[in-house]
C-alpha cells in the first residue's frame, strides 16, 4: 500500500492528493459504519480521481481507445467527462488493480450507473463528502450519511443535479437514469 500511495503522490497535484485521502478515509468510516468492506472502500476512494493526472489529450486518447466516445463526439471537458471511468483503466493498467468491485466503484465514483453496489454508493458519497468539503449543503448531507447511506447519496445526486441545472448546462441521460434507479431503491 505504501508504495502505492508514493505513486499515487507523485502522480497528482498536492490538493488532489490530499482530496484523495480524504476520500479514502471518508470511505472506509462509510464502509465500517454501513457494513462494506472498508479495503475496498479505502482503495477505490484513493484511486478515485487517479486519471486526472492525465492531460486532456491523453485522457481523449485513452478515452477513444476504451471505446467511451467516437471521435465526433469529442468532449470540450475530459476531465470531467471522462476521469472516472478512465480512472478504472489507469488503476489497473498503471496500478494493478483487478478487484472488479473496486474498478466499478472508481468507474461510477462521478455519475454512478445502473446497479450501483453499495462500495458504488460510498466512494462516490466520500467523494462529496470528505472533509476538505465545505459548504452548508455538504455539511447536511455529511449528516445524513451518519444513519442513511442511501438518503445521503441521494441529496447528494440531487445538489450536483441543482448545481448542473443552474449553470445552465444539459443533465447527462445517465444522470439521471441513476437517479430514477435510486429512487426504485427508497
Amino acid at each position: 500500500m505504501e508504495q502505492l500511495i508514493t505513486k499515487l503522490r507523485a502522480s497528482l497535484s498536492e490538493g488532489r492528493f490530499i482530496h484523495s485521502l480524504g476520500v479514502a478515509e471518508c470511505a472506509s468510516a462509510l464502509a465500517g459504519r454501513f457494513g462494506a468492506d472498508a479495503e475496498k472502500a479505502y482503495l477505490a476512494g484513493l484511486l478515485h480521481d487517479c486519471a486526472t493526472a492525465l492531460t486532456p489529450e491523453e485522457m481523449l486518447a485513452l478515452a477513444l481507445e476504451a471505446g467511451l466516445r467516437t471521435a465526433d463526439e469529442i468532449s470540450q471537458d475530459p476531465v470531467a467527462d471522462y476521469h472516472a471511468a478512465l480512472g478504472a483503466i489507469v488503476a489497473r493498467r498503471d496500478y494493478g488493480i483487478n478487484d472488479p468491485a473496486i474498478l466499478q466503484a472508481i468507474a461510477y465514483h462521478q455519475i454512478g450507473g445502473v446497479p450501483m453496489t453499495t462500495l458504488d454508493v460510498i466512494v462516490s458519497l466520500a467523494d462529496a463528502i470528505e472533509p476538505s468539503r465545505r459548504g452548508e449543503q455538504i455539511d447536511a448531507i455529511r449528516e445524513i450519511a451518519e444513519r442513511d447511506l442511501l438518503g445521503a447519496y441521494l441529496e447528494k445526486c440531487r445538489l450536483y443535479m441543482t448545481n448542473i441545472l443552474r449553470s445552465g448546462r444539459p443533465l447527462s441521460l445517465e444522470r439521471v437514469r441513476v437517479y430514477n434507479y435510486l429512487l426504485t431503491l427508497r
